[in-house]
């Protein structure tokens, strides 16, 4: 009877050591995205979630164009038309950028630079593109930043920021690495009491915004005279033309593997 009554007990242990462990490695998906959706509390950050990115930016060429169409250019002054559009576009992003460095708020607790240096180093490990592919160095440290502002939003959370201090921010229009073209690029930040934070795993370190929005005008395609556009919003957006993340995106065909690799490497931690 005691051997049996041993039995039982190794037996409830090992069903109890097995589902610890069920737990602790349990994640998928749905699972993700619920953890990255979490509700901005009141007193959070009020930011876009809803609006479509590019035909924002679409939107806004039209206007510039229209205003443009009043002036007396000639049919080939390129450089003047060029230089005048991109003077409108950069008046644009000077506003965005006074407005994004004033969502600072005193009265939120100090972050430590430490925290957001680890948060960073965190999600600077997984390596996003699968060994054997044929890219730049360049195109390795700045593709699938869908991806990476993805692990840093989901890294901030894990280490208890508040989600009404995190958000996204945008760089929408022509970008180039050649021989690669795109059409933006995103990145988590952070608030702090005193200054707007960028984590971009592209860069070994914080970023202000300052030098972020000037490193990203860099890759512009226009330049010299650059037409990108910078947008904040909500951090549960995913994509520019997205709304919060859903295990449907997250599964589309063209993506699904990748989602795979990152959840395999979640799951590894």
């Amino acid at each position: 009877m005691k051997t049996y009554k041993n039995s039982l007990v190794l037996l409830f242990t090992c069903f109890l050591i097995s589902c610890t462990h069920n737990n602790k490695t349990k994640i998928g998906p749905t699972n993700l995205v619920d953890f990255l959706n979490q509700e901005v509390p009141s007193n959070g950050i009020k930011l876009n979630l809803k609006e479509n990115l590019y035909d924002l930016y679409q939107a806004e060429k039209k206007s510039w164009k229209k205003q443009m169409s009043s002036l007396s250019y000639g049919k080939k002054e390129y450089k003047k038309k060029n230089k005048f559009l991109s003077n409108l576009a950069k008046q644009e992003n000077l506003n965005f950028q006074t407005k994004m460095e004033n969502l600072t708020k005193k009265t939120i607790k100090n972050l430590s630079t430490n925290n957001i240096q680890e948060v960073l180093k965190l999600s600077r490990r997984y390596n996003f593109f699968e060994e054997g592919k044929n890219i730049t160095k360049r195109q390795l440290e700045i593709g699938l930043c869908f991806y990476k502002s993805l692990l840093v939003h989901y890294y901030l959370l894990k280490n208890n920021f508040n989600p009404g201090d995190i958000g996204k921010v945008w760089a929408v229009g022509d970008l180039m690495t050649p021989p690669v073209l795109w059409s933006y690029h995103v990145a988590t930040f952070v608030r702090t009491s005193e200054k707007v934070i960028i984590l971009d795993p592209a860069y070994s370190e914080p970023l202000s915004l300052s030098d972020w929005m000037d490193k990203l005008t860099q890759y512009s395609a226009e330049n010299p005279t650059p037409l990108l556009r910078f947008y904040m919003s909500d951090p549960r957006k995913f994509l520019p033309n997205s709304e919060e993340y859903s295990a449907e995106i997250l599964s589309h065909k063209n993506i699904k593997n990748q989602t795979q690799r990152l959840l395999k490497f979640l799951k590894s931690e």
